[in-house]
């Protein structure tokens, strides 16, 4: 599979908004998915010491296209999928490979469109359903709800827990929205167009991407929004790719800039900075993930490249390349920092998931 029809088969969807709305109250289900373990091929330990050593798990034939990730309460990584059947699924594998599917108990109309996952304030994980218009949540022991949202064709797609307890998500149509644990939606304009990532900040708000405006976005907890224009873009410089946001450790908000090609830097006030990338990134570098990793560094992947890419506090790039095996297909869809120092990252072209050290 090329890079460009694995970056398709996860994102094709969000070029459906367009569509006309139609309205549906918000409703919830509930069912016990249905799980399949099976053990992954790893190519090494899923634990190392030196910094930059990749170990990659074979998904089997009944998982398959892994996307986002995070790390789960119990320990393991969670992550979405889509199987050889194009059956979507949430995928859970431990720290030593042990990979198990969990199928969605109800059928829809067309696909849901897994699109972010994170870990809540409740324990379990919550998911976007980007095609499907609905959030889900999937307990550790694989029980899967889903709650509509009003707009089914919102198409969510960042997510993450907020200071206050609840769960916060970007909408491609225009909203930011927030989900209690026992499923209460309200949601706030904001003026954004496109799939964005979203974090939360170390001054107690939420922070978003969106590259469609060229600009980064804060919302407060109440629903206020201030936005911030990248000043190293021109009059009408925007892009409708995926603009992936977190925390970084030295207190500031790190970013994947898509327009210019570059990882950034937002301060808790405002300041923005820019890092250019070396030339192992292309200038149509598509960057689709950052993380916090252990070592006090931002880890970063870009669905073009077969790399993975390190960023100090200070702008220092360091790349690590993908074993030989992947160049040219790997399709990068995610990375999180797992619970054993090292990154996690799913490769959507291969069927894989990954680790790198951390050297920690």
């Amino acid at each position: 599979m090329d890079n460009s029809s694995s970056f398709i088969r996860r994102y094709g969807w969000i070029s459906i908004f367009g569509l006309l709305f139609v309205l549906l109250s918000a409703c919830s289900t509930a069912g016990s998915a249905t799980g399949s373990t099976s053990s992954g091929g790893g190519t090494g330990s899923a634990s190392v010491a030196s910094v930059g050593t990749i170990s990659e798990f074979a998904l089997s034939s009944s998982a398959g296209y892994p996307g986002s990730i995070t790390v789960g309460p119990d320990g393991n990584l969670w992550f979405t999928e889509i199987n050889a059947s194009n059956q979507e699924q949430i995928g859970r594998i431990t720290p030593e490979g042990t990979v198990t599917s969990f199928s969605f108990p109800t059928s829809v109309n067309g696909q849901r469109g897994l699109f972010g996952i994170t870990t809540g304030p409740d324990h379990n994980l919550w998911f976007t359903e980007g095609q499907a218009g609905a959030i889900g949540r999937i307990t550790p022991n694989g029980t899967i709800s889903e709650f509509a949202l009003p707009n089914p064709d919102s198409h969510p797609s960042g997510i993450t827990t907020g200071p206050d307890g609840n769960l916060w998500f970007t909408e491609v149509t225009g909203n930011i929205g927030r989900i209690t644990p026992s499923g209460t939606i309200t949601e706030f304009p904001a003026n954004l167009y496109g799939s964005s990532g979203i974090a939360t900040g170390p001054d107690g708000n939420l922070w978003f991407g969106d590259a469609s405006n060229a600009e980064i976005g804060r919302i407060t907890p109440t629903g206020n929004v201030s936005t911030f224009p990248l000043p190293s873009h021109g009059s009408g410089s925007t892009s409708d790719t995926y603009m992936a946001i977190t925390v970084g450790p030295d207190g500031n908000l790190w970013f994947c800039d898509n327009i210019q090609h570059q990882i950034g830097r937002i301060t808790p006030t405002g300041s923005v900075t820019e890092f250019a990338l070396p030339s192992s990134y292309s200038a149509n570098s598509v960057l689709n993930g950052i993380t916090s990793g252990p070592d006090g560094n931002l880890w970063f992947i870009s669905n073009t490249e077969d790399q993975i890419g390190r960023i100090t506090p200070t702008g220092t790039v360091t790349v690590f390349p993908l074993p030989a095996a992947d160049s040219g297909n790997s399709s990068l869809s995610g990375i999180a920092a797992g619970p054993d120092s090292n990154l996690w990252f799913t490769e959507g072209g291969t069927d894989k998931i990954g680790s790198i050290s951390s050297g920690k």
